[in-house]
């Protein structure tokens, strides 16, 4: 169990296929544990399905919607289910790494450290130190920008776990550290502005997770402080003061010289798009395999230009899901953010330090999907569905397994 997590988390941004074999090999072995009728951490799977019943069903709502789309329109294709089943079998994840001991599940802190340099590295070669925009290896820029980025602060965040003696601890604090620069490092490589839009969000939520005990009102001004340190050493960027006057442009002339087939008026185009098939098929939306014909359709109306019309999604992942799969696809997209968000958030108010690090790795799960999801598709890359599911997982495990050592002390 333990080399099959920390084997995953650390290779799953470069690797490929690293994130499918994990999720496979958890199945197995939970599969065997059910066999073996294991109660990891005290609990049969039935119990654990009672007692977080909102998560589980929250998890499973995307591929729920998809059947919906798919019995109304009798449009029935398999694959379609394949990404989604991630989140839809997050309950077994979760029961499954509740088998890992609370020490070994401890030590997953150092795959984040490891994830994230490795991602970097990665980022830099495959980009040639940023000057290269393109997929990189077998996800898109976009994709590997955000989820390095979020290693980087999961890392920064273990910090709260760190014990023993002086001289280990502060070589743990500075590996973190440098971890959590890798992490920005590579989000600004890859040139994704959606990604540095979510940086401050980021840096409040690990600020306020590692100083719970401080006054808040010094948190949200060391929060600032970095989110301003970060701001001008972005600035003095020629990289990013070019990608940010290309948006500037792109704006400029989608408003005030009509032309609509820029970068950000390509996206602009799509969200109207996108809005405007949801309030023709609110019900159910267009399905996932009927939304290129339902751009196409757009252009041949004369609302899309064809730069906009052969994309394969929204660029915005609530509207992409309102679009092709309706008010359920709205529900559940919300619901895969907000409800892990609940609980974690309600864990963030635990007086255990341990747990309330945890509790914000996990909102800086759900915040980050959140804000990346505003610019682009995340759960469109098998990738980032075993990112987002085994995290999920992962850090829920963790909180469950340290309350019950906590209760047994």
């Amino acid at each position: 169990m333990f080399a099959v997590l920390m084997g995953t988390v650390t290779c799953l941004l470069v690797v490929r296929r690293a994130g499918n074999f994990g999720f496979y090999a958890l199945l197995i072995l939970a599969a065997l544990a059910a066999v073996g009728r294991l109660q990891p951490a005290g609990r049969g799977f039935s119990a654990l399905l009672k007692e977080y019943w909102p998560l589980h069903l929250a998890m499973a709502a995307m591929l729920l919607a998809i059947a919906v789309n798919q019995l109304a329109l009798q449009h029935f294709v398999i694959k379609t289910y394949d990404y989604p089943s991630r989140m839809a079998l997050f309950a077994v994840l979760l029961w499954v790494a509740l088998l890992l001991p609370y020490a070994w599940m401890k030590q997953l802190q150092w795959a984040y450290v490891v994830g994230a340099l490795a991602a970097a590295v990665h980022m830099y070669v495959t980009t040639k130190g940023g000057t290269f925009r393109w997929h990189v290896y077998f996800m898109p820029i976009i994709e590997l920008a955000q989820m390095s980025q979020l290693l980087g602060f999961f890392a920064l965040l273990s910090i709260g776990y760190e014990s023993g003696q002086r001289h280990w601890r502060r070589v743990g604090i500075a590996l973190k550290l440098l971890a959590a620069a890798a992490g920005i490092y590579a989000s600004y490589l890859s040139q994704t502005r959606g990604a540095w839009i979510g940086i401050p969000v980021l840096v409040l939520i690990a600020a306020l997770a590692l100083g719970r005990r401080r006054r808040l009102r010094h948190m949200v001004a060391l929060a600032i402080a970095v989110v301003l340190a970060l701001g001008v050493l972005f600035a003095s960027s020629d990289l990013v003061r070019q990608r940010v006057g290309e948006a500037r442009n792109d704006l400029t002339e989608y408003y005030k010289d009509d032309n609509p087939v820029t970068s950000v008026g390509v996206r602009l185009q799509l969200w109207a798009g996108s809005w405007l098939l949801f309030l023709e098929h609110p019900a159910v939306g267009v399905g996932r395999e009927g939304f290129p014909a339902a751009l196409l359709e757009l252009e041949k109306r004369d609302l899309l230009r064809p730069e906009a019309s052969h994309q394969p999604h929204s660029h915005n992942e609530i509207l992409y899901n309102m679009a092709t799969l309706g008010i359920p696809g709205l529900l559940a997209i919300l619901a895969l953010y907000l409800v892990p968000a609940a609980y974690f958030l309600q864990a963030a108010s635990d007086p255990d330090r341990e747990i309330r690090v945890t509790a914000g790795m996990g909102l800086i799960l759900c915040a980050g999907f959140l804000i990346q999801g505003l610019t682009d598709v995340m759960f469109m890359w098998g990738a980032c569905d075993n990112f987002y599911a085994m995290f999920a997982a992962i850090l829920f495990a963790f909180i469950i397994r340290r309350k019950t050592m906590l209760l047994r002390n």
